[in-house]
């Protein structure tokens, strides 16, 4: 099993890295041969999207060409290639992180544009699935109550299925910073996660 993982903290050991270190270990606990590959987006060097839209041109392929020609076009086919993709961020503002923001506008290439606007060039893999895990200083409930995490869990629940993932969980961790006991609750729903996902 191929498991890809796209990082989108700042910090290398902070609650994010928690959730996907839980995670991990839950997956493989049902998994043989798994082989991980973790992005950290705050150490790959790709470029902001101008918006020229030639990425959503020629249907029919898997992906759209980039002119940039930086890491995204290792990323990209990774993407299509993985049996799970987690996507992994904290909430600033309402929103995941910029570095996340700046990756996913280079995740436009898995989307062709035509008369009816956007659409996925990818379907569904059975089998295929992604996971979504973020964290906040906002606590839970607050966190999904007032919608704090709505935006970030909506589009990385999207590009997942963009990608062909035919399943998307999703955690929204809130306040693991509070308490030793808050942060061993999420943290068990994220080993949780990874066991459900080895299924």
């Amino acid at each position: 099993m191929k498991v890809l993982v796209i990082n989108g903290s700042y910090k290398k050991d902070g609650m994010t890295a928690a959730l996907i270190d839980s995670f991990l270990k839950g997956l493989v606990t049902k998994t043989r041969g798994m082989k991980v590959k973790t992005i950290t987006l705050r150490d790959l060097k790709f470029k902001f999207c101008d918006g020229c839209n030639e990425c959503t041109e020629e249907d029919g392929k898997k992906l759209g060409t980039c002119p940039f020609g930086d890491a995204m076009d290792e990323v990209l086919p990774a993407m299509l290639e993985a049996d799970r993709i987690v996507f992994a961020s904290p909430v600033y503002c309402q929103s995941e992180t910029a570095v996340m923001k700046k990756f996913i506008e280079r995740c436009v290439p898995l989307l062709f544009i035509g008369p009816r606007g956007p659409q996925p060039r990818n379907k569904s893999v059975k089998g295929k699935k992604g996971a979504v895990l973020l964290s906040t200083g906002v606590s839970y409930p607050r966190n999904v109550i007032f919608g704090h995490t709505r935006h970030a869990k909506n589009a990385l629940e999207r590009f997942c299925k963009y990608a062909g993932c035919a399943d998307v969980s999703s955690l929204s961790a809130g306040g693991m910073e509070s308490s030793e006991k808050t942060k061993k609750k999420f943290m068990n729903k994220a080993h949780a996660m990874g066991v459900a996902s080895a299924r």
